[in-house]
């Protein structure tokens, strides 16, 4: 009984989160056009929560099929195979990557860089924050990696950078951490293991990981002039690499380049999407 109900549970949900990113696909050019990039991050992270958070008990079906009971526990074995590969999968991923970027980090002492990145943490009103800035040859693209406070590093590869450019990396950096959009990588990434068979999931991981770094560029040029916003594009063009497992960077996905860039240079101006 409890091997059936779960499963009925995860049908259910299936459905449903199927039906509803199948909409937010269909519409999501017309709501990036006239929401904020935020809002439309939040519409791929809202269904999966509030499933987690708000679903009680299974409602009355409207249809029911009957299957053996040997069919229900062979399926329930695939599905449970299925969810802690993918999870296990991405977890791995993540250490095996924070792991080469951080081998052989250094901690930053250059004083210049340092003070910049001091006046941008006041800006942000971050008090004496847990996490460490450092160095690495490892990388081509500045990024932030961690889940944890005091196990959270902002990585600067081994480049120089102008006064403006890094006020401007690490403005977005901070946004991705004050906004803990690592924890919302792994959110999705959960929620993805949840329904592995669903490649809408896999889709909705993808979009919302775009969706979030417009988000974040949307929030780092809040007011920025032409100038400010034209040498912002300069940077994201210029940065190219990835960001596996749970970690946040500037770099962007080819397809996602071109709508990215066009959006920090000409914005729109947009509904908040309350």
């Amino acid at each position: 009984p409890t091997i059936k109900m779960v499963l009925t549970m995860c049908v259910d949900i299936f459905l449903h989160i199927s039906i509803y990113y199948v909409v937010l696909i269909i519409l999501l050019p017309f709501l990036r056009r006239h929401i904020s990039a935020r809002a439309c991050a939040m519409l791929w992270l809202m269904p999966n929560y509030l499933y987690l958070t708000q679903y009680i008990e299974v409602p009355a079906p409207l249809v029911t099929i009957h299957v053996p009971s040997q069919l229900v526990a062979v399926v329930f074995k695939i599905w449970l195979a299925g969810m802690i590969s993918v999870l296990m999968w991405n977890i791995a991923e993540h250490l095996v990557f924070r792991r080469k970027v951080l081998k052989n980090a250094v901690p930053l002492t250059d004083i210049d860089i340092l003070n910049i990145f001091q006046k941008e943490l006041e800006d942000m009103a971050i008090i004496k924050p847990k996490f460490r800035i450092v160095t690495s040859d490892a990388v081509t693209v500045p990024l932030t990696i961690g889940l944890f406070g005091r196990s959270t590093r902002i990585v600067l590869p081994d480049k120089f950078y102008t006064e403006q450019e890094l006020q401007l990396i690490f403005r977005h950096e901070l946004v991705h951490i004050s906004r803990e959009d690592s924890w919302a990588k792994f959110f999705m990434m959960f929620c993805t293991a949840m329904c592995w068979f669903n490649p809408l999931m896999w889709l909705a991981m993808r979009k919302s990981a775009e969706d979030m770094e417009l988000s974040c560029d949307e929030t780092v040029l809040l007011n920025a002039d032409e100038t400010t916003r034209k040498q912002y594009a300069s940077l994201i063009l210029d940065t190219a690499g990835d960001d596996r497992g749970f970690s946040t960077c500037m770099a962007s996905s080819v397809s996602a380049m071109r709508y990215r860039l066009k959006s920090i240079v000409k914005p729109n101006k947009r509904r908040t999407g309350a």
